[in-house]
């Protein structure tokens, strides 16, 4: 048996490492040595090679900090061997049938098994550049807990059908790209929890999903393996990646049912959805989008016989600074949900007779921000709370705030700075808004009974402090000033 010291991620580099590309003992057990120095946890394993230069690795093993047994392999082995061709070097084997335990404080908590029908993994390259590709009709990954004391009952299994993924690797440079399609994704699920009574069965469906991403100057486990140890950062100014995917129709459902046989059934489908993700000097942006999301509730543990929600778009970015040198760092947040909706059984618990508007939602929010440090952040891990606490905000932009709900719609913009040469933080800056449709739900609210009189005389009270009558009826003005000396005053009009 072998030692390996590395983390669990060493088991996903092992397909892609470069040693494999000439297949020697000396060039597999150089690369894994190599990554020895790099992580905390522990890979043991058996290697051979045969006479025909393939290389064999079985019975894994990995271990976590205290030494105690995380996974366990049980069936199977990896078979690495050359391949007497033009276009390739290198063909995996023996990903037909892996069987895994997972293991907790040395005790078995699950079994993992992972099976490939019709697929073909080849490998092509050098010791410093390598190409792979993977396709496999169907790949099958099946789940179960046959009962741990404390744990609920489970059986789960994931199957991906049509996967194609090509990568190219460069280790001397630590720069590549993946990009992988799988046509259908199903996960199914079981669980039971015999004490409380309550089992839960679900089921989702994923269509055509396309994920693309390119890297550099991030060797992965170098990073991770600092991450926990503390000791360099996770992020350098020079690292950059972009991560990108699409999918297509999206459908789930789940059924819970408890002791006494009530039940709560989900249904949920999206339309088409994409995600981006990009890292370049030192800012990290994301964005995801979608369209068409839809979710129904029923059963007999609900207060109403059916209810369902539904978003015809969503939208939703954020920008911040993961690296940042002396001086200042800018980021930016927003949110877009267009045409919100909730059915008429919802809204007819809380408006019976249907007195307030039940056209669909839609909120738009736009921040941007910027701040200062007085050093680095992530110089080391072990001060990234410091350093973060050194983050001093120098203004906010509040680019756009939009609501329109319930009859009542809301328009404000504004931007802000803030003095911290005293000590504390000082704003300074103004708010703009305007509102319509406020008298007319306020009113209908009271005839509902929902604001009592007292309730609806402050109301009343406040929109006079805050709030200056529009051109036209049922509209609202005001504008919110925050002086340098701290002084709040609404449409010139100080509140303190």
């Amino acid at each position: 048996m072998k030692f390996l010291f590395a983390g669990v991620s060493g088991l996903a580099l092992l397909a892609t490492s470069p040693a494999y590309a000439v297949l020697t003992p000396a060039d597999v057990t150089d690369r894994l040595e190599a990554m020895a120095a790099l992580a905390d946890g522990a890979i043991q394993y058996d290697l051979e090679t045969r006479e025909d230069g393939s290389v064999v690795l079985r019975d894994i093993l990995i271990l976590g900090p205290d030494d105690e047994p995380l996974l366990r392999q049980t069936q199977g082995e990896i078979v690495f061997a050359p391949i007497l061709n033009d276009d390739f070097e290198v063909d995996v084997q023996g990903l037909e049938a892996l069987s895994f335990d997972l293991m907790e404080d040395g005790v078995q908590i699950s079994e993992v098994s992972i099976t490939h029908d019709d697929y073909t993994y080849q490998m092509r390259g050098s010791a410093e550049l390598v190409e792979s590709v993977y396709m496999v009709s169907r790949a099958t990954v099946d789940m179960s807990n046959d009962g741990v004391a404390g744990m609920p009952t489970f059986t789960a299994s994931l199957i991906g059908e049509g996967i194609t993924s090509e990568t190219v690797s460069n280790f001397a440079r630590s720069e590549g790209s993946m990009s992988t399609r799988i046509e259908r994704v199903t996960t199914e699920s079981l669980t039971s929890q015999a004490q409380a009574g309550v089992s839960t069965r679900a089921l989702s469906v994923y269509e055509d999903t396309i994920y693309q991403a390119e890297w550099a100057g991030m060797p992965l486990a170098e990073r991770l393996a600092g991450l926990r140890a503390e000791e360099i950062p996770p992020v350098l100014k020079q690292d950059s990646f972009a991560v990108s995917g699409t999918s297509g129709q999206t459908r789930s459902a789940s059924e819970m049912t408890n002791r006494g046989g009530t039940t709560i059934l989900t249904d949920a489908s999206t339309g088409a959805s994409a995600f981006n993700a990009e890292l370049k000097e030192g800012q990290l942006t994301a964005q995801i989008s979608g369209e068409g999301l839809a979710v129904t509730l029923a059963g007999t543990a609900l207060p109403f016989p059916k209810a369902s929600v539904s978003l015809a778009g969503l939208d939703t970015s954020l920008s911040i600074p993961v690296m940042v040198e002396k001086g200042t760092a800018n980021g930016a947040y927003s949110l877009r949900l267009d045409q919100l909706s909730v059915s008429d059984n919802v809204w007819n618990m809380v408006d019976p007779q249907g007195q307030l508007s039940r056209d669909p939602a839609d909120l738009v929010l736009d921040l941007a921000f910027g701040g200062q440090f007085e050093d680095g952040l992530f110089a080391q891990m072990s001060e990234i709370e410091q350093d973060i606490s050194r983050l001093k905000f120098e203004s906010l932009d509040v680019d756009e705030v939009s609501l329109s709900a319930i009859g009542v719609d809301l328009v404000a913009d504004g931007a802000f700075t803030f003095d911290n040469s005293q000590g504390e933080t000082v704003p300074q800056g103004s708010m703009n808004a305007e509102v319509s449709g406020l008298d007319g739900v306020i009113e209908t609210l009271a005839g509902m009974g929902v604001l009592p009189p007292e309730i609806m005389m402050s109301a009343r009270m406040m929109m006079g402090l805050m709030l200056v009558p529009g051109d036209r009826p049922d509209t609202y003005t005001s504008v919110i000033d925050v002086a340098p000396d701290g002084t709040v005053s609404a449409n010139g009009v100080p509140l303190q």
